[in-house]
């Protein structure tokens, strides 16, 4: 990689590896033995870091020499020291002019670079003429310089898994030469420049176009780019709920490519209902042999072809990129039209049928549960009950939570239950009080629940007005005996898409000080710790709000209802 380096350019080598060059073997392929120092200085720095390390991994270096290498190593600090000053860059000046005088001339490097020229053609033809299958080794016709550097064309021959189901299936996939099968990802020219996982793993992916519910994976929207392509599983692509929030990858930039394929789609494709087993079983044990086959490819070939593959994604024309953010208010798939549950048996659904009802699952560490794909991007406090399911989910229980389901709206039936409790708890206070625009307690309290939503004046006007409103029609209702729901009065407020509307922090100090100024208004203590049921309400409407416990008065438990084995 230094700017000195060319053809004729001399640098030093592991002697255990050379004799691989001169016996027609291209595919050991570990340039990591070869270093070309750009200057005498470098040349410390190249011995004892990347050239000790090749020495530690070469598989032709006797292990009692590898012993060896690392019992003087630690005591190289201590020998340095004792040396005269300056002798050992002394002796790489030295070793500096005997490689450039290893140099080769004009006239030698024109020669090499004709034969290199010729070998590089004859390997193509002979590669098309016997119709040699990728990945194997081509023999170098006699005379030729071996082109195992330089030459893309030429095959390398990899260390193969001993075991026959993986060898069957990364057979079948090398046959399977059609691009199209995943939207030209992977081309057969790419085959020579990746290990046998990077392969196998590859042909199970296709293109994927960012969609807004990507935008708010993870809490990843300010990262995503709208007008780059990514990488999704193809065997759950096309299956409904599946692969809305699975098995999708979209790396920012070339170099992520390869933690996306080791990791993300590696994890997706292990638990992906829709991967054969024998698939999984031949990725797993490729992976194994993943750092052993990287050893023996050419040096930057893998990353050559991540450059590649970002370029291709690159070209991608992504559909309606413009309009993606602008929707990132409604990123859920389409609800459709929901039945009200009937009774059915209480046993555990099978997977099309927990797909079918919108459920996806989910993990987070170790531990694995299911959750609606229509309300999950909303906060717990502000979704219908059951959105979660920590067991194997019943049927019974996602229809129930399917027919209370909002998507991306929310159920505001908890969060007007603790505004009431909130109002009965406190002498003083009722709800006339806080719903009356006119009066002082209705400003300042706007003035607290402003500062809990960030300022948004419609999650201002839904968590005050909206659901006062809603409490004293329903107490009203219910005093006539009207057989109206407090449902049907909720659903007139209108906060589909308002979730990503809110504060990722809340100034707690500065909440207390407005809420100070309120309570002295009502008549209540000015110290919110004593007030559970304000705290409670705030936590119900605020997700990022957190009120430090200091004492038992002050403690809350956010209560949260369970339908059977769900959340």
């Amino acid at each position: 990689k230094t700017k000195l380096m060319r053809i004729g350019f001399a640098g030093f080598c592991c002697k255990h590896c050379s004799r691989f060059e001169t016996t027609g073997y291209t595919g050991h392929g570990d340039y990591s033995c070869r270093s070309f120092a750009s200057a005498a200085d470098n040349l410390a720095s190249a011995i004892a870091n990347s050239f000790h390390i090749h020495l530690q991994k070469c598989s032709m270096l006797p292990p009692e020499i590898k012993k060896a290498l690392a019992a003087y190593k630690r005591l190289h600090s201590r020998q340095l020291s004792s040396l005269p000053h300056g002798s050992q860059r002394k002796l790489f000046h030295i070793m500096w002019k005997r490689l450039r005088a290893c140099d080769k001339s004009e006239a030698e490097v024109e020669e090499i670079t004709s034969k290199l020229e010729r070998s590089a053609n004859e390997i193509k033809k002979a590669q098309v003429k016997a119709n040699i299958p990728l990945g194997q080794s081509v023999a170098v016709p006699d005379g030729a310089i071996s082109a195992g550097a330089n030459v893309e064309s030429s095959a390398v021959l990899l260390p193969e898994c001993n075991d026959e189901e993986t060898r069957a299936v990364l057979k079948a996939a090398e046959e399977d030469n059609d691009p199209a099968s995943n939207d030209n990802l992977l081309l057969p020219s790419d085959r020579s420049l990746i290990t046998d996982f990077i392969f196998l793993i590859m042909k199970q992916t296709r293109v994927a176009q960012p969609s807004a519910l990507d935008f708010v994976r993870g809490r990843r929207s300010t990262q995503l780019n709208s007008k780059q392509a990514g990488l999704c599983c193809k065997h759950c692509i096309n299956q409904a709920g599946y692969g809305v929030s699975m098995g999708r990858s979209f790396p920012s930039q070339a170099d992520n490519l390869a933690s996306s394929l080791n990791t993300s789609l590696y994890q997706h494709i292990q638990k992906c209902q829709f991967v054969p087993d024998n698939l999984k079983r031949a990725i797993v044990n490729l992976k194994k042999m993943h750092s052993v086959q990287v050893s023996a490819l050419r040096f930057g070939s893998q990353r050559r072809f991540f450059n590649l593959l970002w370029d291709r994604l690159s070209a991608v024309e992504v559909v309606e990129a413009s309009s993606i953010k602008a929707d990132v208010s409604n990123p859920v798939v389409p609800m459709p039209p929901v039945q009200s549950p009937g009774k059915s048996a209480k046993t555990n659904s099978d997977h099309s049928t927990i797909l079918k009802l919108g459920f996806i699952p989910r993990s987070v560490g170790c531990s694995e549960f299911f959750e609606c794909q229509y309300c999950r991007m909303v906060p717990m406090s502000l979704r219908a009950d059951g959105s979660v399911i920590l067991d194997r989910p019943i049927e019974e229980y996602m229809q129930k939570h399917r027919f209370k389901c909002k998507g991306d709206s929310f159920d505001l039936n908890s969060a007007t239950k603790s505004f009431k409790e909130l109002v009965n708890s406190c002498e003083g206070l009722s709800l006339e009080t806080i719903s009356t625009s006119t009066s002082e307690a209705n400003t300042l309290f706007k003035n607290v629940v402003r500062e809990l939503v960030g300022g948004d004046e419609k999650l201002l006007y839904v968590f005050t007005d909206g659901v006062a409103n809603a409490a004293a029609g329903d107490a009203a209702l219910q005093e006539e005996e009207q057989d109206v729901s407090l449902v049907s009065l909720l659903e007139k407020l209108d906060t589909k898409g308002l979730w990503c509307k809110f504060p990722s922090y809340i100034d707690v100090d500065k909440l207390s000080s407005l809420f100070d100024k309120f309570a002295k208004t009502v008549g209540l203590s000015p110290e919110l710790g004593e007030h559970s049921q304000f705290i409670h309400y705030f936590q119900t409407v605020s997700p990022s709000f957190v009120y430090p416990s200091k004492s038992s008065n002050a403690e809350v438990t956010l209560s949260t209802q369970s339908t059977g084995n769900g959340i």
